[in-house]
C-alpha cells in the first residue's frame, strides 16, 4: 500500500511543464544604443523632363538611441544616412541625389518568447536631400515615419534588431542592426525579488510562529550548497505543470491545481518524510539574478504547500538558478526544458527499500 502511495506521488508529480521562464520581474536594461545597415530605397522626384530615375537603391547606415519605459513601450531617436539616388539623362549625363533623415518616436515591443519580440514604431522626422545643378522635390521635408521590425536576444544586453521603417514616399530602409543594452535594471531586478522574499519569509513566520529568517543576499549563492540534505531517492521528480504568472514569481491557477494533487499524496506519506522543493532557470539574465529567481519561486511553492497543510518543518526549498541546466542553454526547447521545478523526498528509502536508513546520495544529484 505504502510503496504504491510513493509511485502514486512520482506519478502526479510528473504529470502535474516546466517553471515558466518569465525572467524580468522588473525591466532589465532600459537604455539602449545602437548602429545598423542596410538598404535604402529612394524616388526623388525631378522637375526636368530631360532626367529619369536609373538607381533607386543604395547602400544606408544609422545610429540610434532609445529608452524603454516597460517591457513593451519605450522612445527612440535616430540619424540615418540612406545614400543617393541616380538621376540620368540620354546624353549619359547622371545626377546623384543624396539623402539623410532623423527623427524621434515610440516603439511598442510584443515578446514572443525570451528570445525573440516583435515590434512597431511611429514618429516625427525630418528627410533632407542634396543634389548639384538641379532642383527636385521633398528638400528637407519633416514627415511623419513608420516601422516594424523583429528582434533576437543573442546575450544578457545584446539584441540584434531587423526592421523595415517608412520615412516619406521619397525613402524607405530596410536595415538589420546591433543593439547594445545597459542601465540599472538588473540590480532594481534583484533587489525587488529579495524584497519578495523577505515577505516571503515574514509570512511565512506568521504560520510557522517562528522568527522570520534573514533576506537573501547575493553572497548566497557561493554558500546555498555546502551543507547538502541526504536524500533516499537518487533522482529528483520534475513538477510538470508548475509554472508563474508572466514575469512574476506568483503560481497560476493551473500551478496550483497540480500541486493540489501532489499535496494530497504527500500528507499520505510518513511523518518523518521529508521534501525539498527545488527550482532552476536557464541562463537568460545574470548569474545572481536567475539565482534570486529560482528561490523566490521555490519558496513560493514551500508557502503553498504550508498554507495546505503541510507541516513547514517537513519542507525545504532551494534556488539553483542557472548552474545545473539538464541540457546545453542553446535553444528555445532546451532553455524551457532548464527553467523547471523540481520536487526530493528526503528520509523516504528506509520505508521503499528494506534497509532501515538512507544512504548518501550522488553527489551529481545534488548539482
Amino acid at each position: 500500500m505504502f510503496t504504491r502511495t510513493v509511485q502514486t506521488i512520482l506519478v502526479a508529480a510528473f504529470a502535474s511543464a516546466a517553471i515558466a521562464d518569465s525572467q524580468e520581474a522588473v525591466l532589465d536594461d532600459p537604455f539602449y544604443i545602437g548602429f545598423g545597415g542596410g538598404m535604402s530605397f529612394l524616388e526623388p522626384e525631378s522637375d526636368s523632363a530631360a532626367l529619369s530615375l536609373t538607381e533607386d537603391s543604395d547602400v544606408a547606415y544609422k545610429l540610434f538611441g532609445g529608452y524603454r519605459f516597460t517591457q513593451n513601450l519605450g522612445m527612440e531617436v535616430f540619424w540615418s544616412d540612406l545614400g543617393a539616388a541616380e538621376l540620368g539623362s540620354s546624353s549619359n549625363n547622371s545626377v546623384d541625389i543624396e539623402y539623410s533623415a532623423y527623427g524621434i518616436g515610440g516603439v511598442y515591443s510584443y515578446p514572443l518568447n525570451n528570445r525573440w519580440h516583435l515590434s512597431a514604431k511611429a514618429g516625427i522626422g525630418r528627410l533632407e536631400n542634396d543634389a548639384e545643378d538641379i532642383e527636385i522635390d521633398r528638400v528637407n521635408e519633416n514627415f511623419i515615419y513608420v516601422g516594424a521590425g523583429a528582434t533576437w536576444n543573442i546575450t544578457d544586453s545584446w539584441d540584434l534588431r531587423a526592421e523595415y521603417e517608412h520615412f516619406d514616399t521619397d525613402a524607405q530602409l530596410l536595415s538589420l542592426n546591433i543593439i547594445k543594452r545597459f542601465g540599472s535594471g538588473t540590480s532594481r531586478r534583484i533587489s525587488r525579488l529579495e524584497q519578495q522574499i523577505e515577505e516571503q519569509d515574514r509570512q511565512l513566520a506568521v504560520l510557522a510562529e517562528t522568527p522570520p529568517v534573514a533576506a537573501v543576499t547575493a553572497t548566497a549563492v557561493a554558500t546555498q550548497t555546502e551543507k547538502p540534505a541526504v536524500e533516499c531517492i537518487s533522482t529528483p521528480v520534475e513538477l510538470r505543470g508548475v509554472d508563474f504568472e508572466y514575469r512574476s514569481v506568483e503560481l497560476t491557477e493551473t500551478s496550483r491545481q497540480a500541486l493540489d494533487q501532489v499535496i494530497e499524496k504527500i500528507a499520505e506519506l510518513p511523518a518523518d518524510v521529508r521534501i525539498e522543493v527545488r527550482a532552476h532557470t536557464d541562463d537568460i539574465g545574470t548569474e545572481t539574478y536567475n539565482y534570486v529567481l529560482s528561490l523566490s519561486r521555490a519558496r513560493n511553492v514551500r508557502d503553498y504547500m504550508v498554507k495546505n497543510g503541510i507541516s513547514l518543518d517537513r519542507i525545504d526549498a532551494k534556488g539553483y538558478g542557472e548552474l545545473h541546466p539538464v541540457v546545453a542553454n542553446d535553444t528555445e526547447q532546451n532553455r524551457n526544458r532548464n527553467r523547471r521545478a523540481e520536487l526530493v523526498l528526503l528520509g523516504i528509502g528506509k520505508y521503499t527499500d528494506g534497509t532501515g536508513a538512507c544512504t548518501s546520495p550522488d553527489p551529481s544529484n545534488l548539482e
